[in-house]
C-alpha cells in the first residue's frame, strides 16, 4: 500500500480555543493552498487576538537561528509556551530590523491589507513578521486595533483537506515566490529550509514547480534549473557543514551566516571545477591536492574581514585561488597545511580569537606574498600583453587589402593619418626596447659598469 502523506500535528485544545474566539471580518480571501487558487475557492477571513496567534518554529526566514539555537541548547519542546514564543520573537526581531521598521510604518499608516494564514491551532504559516509589527505598535500606541490580526484558518482536525507536511511546505514557498514586499529569505536560510523540506521526504522539483521563474520551462530546462538550484544552494551548504565540522562548530550556522556568499563562491568558482578531471589536468593540479586547496580556502574564509591588514573581502580571496596556484602553488598549498592549534580551548569565540592571532596571521602573510608575486608578474607581462593585443588588431580581417580598396575616400585619409601615428608610436617603442636591451647586454658583459 502507498504511504499516506504525513499530516501536520494539530493541538486540539488550541484548535477549539481558536474556533471559540474567531470573528468574521466580512471578507473572503483566496490563498495559494492546494488547488484553491485555480478553483477560485475563497475562504472566510477572521479576526483573532494577537495572543492567540503563535509564531511557527519552522519559519524559513529564521532557519539559521533556530537550527543554531537547537544545536547549542537542545530541541524546543513546547512550541506554544511563552518561553519558546519569546525566543522565536527574538529571532524574528533580529533577522531583518530594517524591514521590520518598514512593515510597522506601513501597518500604522494603512492598516492590515493582507491576511495572515494560520493552522487550525493558531501557528502562523504566513504573517510572522506582521504579528511582530502589530505587537510592537500595540505596545507603543495602546490602540486596540493593533491587538488583533486578520487571518485565514487552514482546515482542521476533522477536515478531509487537513494539511500535510508537503502542503505546508508548498504554501510557504508559494508565498515566498510571490515577492510581495515581505522580508525575503537570505540565501542561507533558503538553503537550510529547502534542505529540511527535502530531508522530510518532499521532492525538490515539487517545491520549485510553483516558482514563476520555472513556470514556462520544458522538462529538460526544468531539470537543468533543478540541478542549478542544487549547485547554488545545497552544494555550498554541504561545504559549510564540512567547515563547521572541521572547526568543532557542527550546526552552529549563526557563526558563519556572514560567510554564505564565500561558500557559494567556493563551490561555484573552485570546487565544482576541481571535480572535473579535464580541468585539473589543464591546471596541472593533482587529484590529492584538491583537498588541500579546499582546506586553504576554509582558512581564507575563516579570516575576519575587519582586520586592518586584510585587503579584499573573503569572496575576492576565493576568486584569486586559481591565480595564486598559478603563480606559486607551493605557497598557496602552504595555507591549507596551517592547522588549528587551539583545540583545547572549549569556548568557540576564544578559540577563534586565538586562531586569528596566530594562524590567521600566518595565512595573511602568505596571502600578501602571493599578491606581491602576482602583481609583479602582471607588471612584467603588461607590455607584452598590450603589444600582442595591438598586433592581433592590426592583423584583423577588416584591415586586409580588399576591405581597404572598398573604403570611401574620407575614411582612407583618416586611416592613413592613423597609420602614421601608429608608426611614430611604434618607432618610439622600438627605440625604447632597443636601448633597454643594449643596457642589459652591456651590464651582463661588465657588471661594474653603471647603467
Amino acid at each position: 500500500m502507498p504511504t499516506l502523506p504525513a499530516q501536520v500535528q494539530i493541538e486540539e485544545g488550541l484548535e477549539k480555543y481558536i474556533d471559540s474566539i474567531k470573528q468574521e471580518t466580512g471578507s473572503k480571501i483566496l490563498i495559494p493552498y492546494r488547488d484553491w487558487e485555480g478553483s477560485k475557492k475563497t475562504q472566510i477571513e477572521y479576526k483573532i487576538p494577537l495572543g492567540a496567534c503563535l509564531y511557527r518554529l519552522d519559519n524559513g526566514r529564521i532557519k539559521t537561528k533556530t537550527l543554531s539555537h537547537e544545536k547549542k541548547e537542545g530541541k524546543f519542546i513546547n512550541l506554544s509556551s511563552k518561553e519558546v514564543q519569546d525566543e522565536i520573537e527574538k529571532f524574528l526581531e533580529s533577522s531583518d530590523p530594517r524591514q521590520n521598521e518598514v512593515l510597522k510604518k506601513r501597518l500604522y499608516k494603512d492598516g492590515q491589507k493582507e491576511s495572515a494564514v494560520i493552522t487550525a491551532d493558531g501557528f502562523l504559516i504566513n504573517g510572522n513578521r506582521r504579528k511582530l509589527a502589530l505587537q510592537r505598535l500595540y505596545e507603543k500606541h495602546g490602540d486596540e486595533k493593533f491587538n488583533y490580526i486578520n487571518v485565514v484558518i487552514l482546515p482542521g482536525t476533522n477536515s478531509p483537506e487537513r494539511p500535510t507536511i508537503t502542503d505546508i511546505a508548498l504554501l510557504e514557498t508559494r508565498y515566498q515566490f510571490q515577492e510581495q514586499g515581505k522580508s525575503e529569505y537570505t540565501g542561507m536560510d533558503q538553503a537550510l529550509m529547502m534542505r529540511a523540506h527535502v530531508d522530510s521526504g518532499i521532492q525538490l522539483n515539487t517545491l520549485l514547480r510553483d516558482d514563476p521563474v520555472y513556470g514556462d520551462l520544458n522538462p529538460r530546462e526544468f531539470e537543468a534549473k533543478i540541478n542549478k538550484f542544487r549547485k547554488d544552494y545545497f552544494k555550498p551548504l554541504e561545504l559549510m557543514d564540512e567547515y563547521l565540522k572541521v572547526h568543532n562548530l557542527e550546526g552552529d550556522y549563526v557563526s558563519v551566516e556572514d560567510r554564505w556568499l564565500s561558500f557559494q563562491e567556493l563551490y561555484q568558482k573552485i570546487i565544482s571545477k576541481l571535480e572535473e578531471d579535464k580541468f585539473r589536468d589543464q591546471k596541472k593540479i593533482e587529484k590529492y591536492e584538491a583537498g588541500l586547496i579546499q582546506s586553504a580556502a576554509f582558512n581564507l574564509i575563516r579570516l575576519r574581514e575587519d582586520r586592518d591588514n586584510l585587503t579584499g573581502r573573503r569572496t575576492e580571496l576565493i576568486r584569486n585561488i586559481f591565480e595564486w596556484l598559478n603563480v606559486s602553488k607551493k605557497d598557496f598549498l602552504a595555507i591549507g597545511k596551517i592547522e588549528d592549534s587551539h583545540d583545547s580551548i572549549t569556548d568557540a569565540d576564544a578559540r577563534d580569537d586565538a586562531w586569528q592571532e596566530k594562524e590567521g596571521k600566518e595565512v595573511l602573510n602568505i596571502v600578501k606574498k602571493l599578491k606581491n608575486i602576482s602583481e609583479q608578474k602582471k607588471d612584467q607581462a603588461g607590455p607584452i600583453t598590450r603589444l600582442e593585443e595591438a598586433l592581433r588588431n592590426l592583423n584583423h580581417e577588416e584591415l586586409n587589402i580588399d576591405t581597404i580598396n572598398r573604403s570611401p575616400i574620407p575614411n582612407l585619409d583618416k586611416a592613413f593619418d592613423l597609420t602614421k601615428e601608429i608608426e611614430n608610436v611604434n618607432n618610439g617603442l622600438k627605440s625604447a626596447f632597443y636601448n633597454q636591451i643594449k643596457i642589459i647586454k652591456s651590464f651582463k658583459e661588465d657588471p661594474n659598469k653603471k647603467k
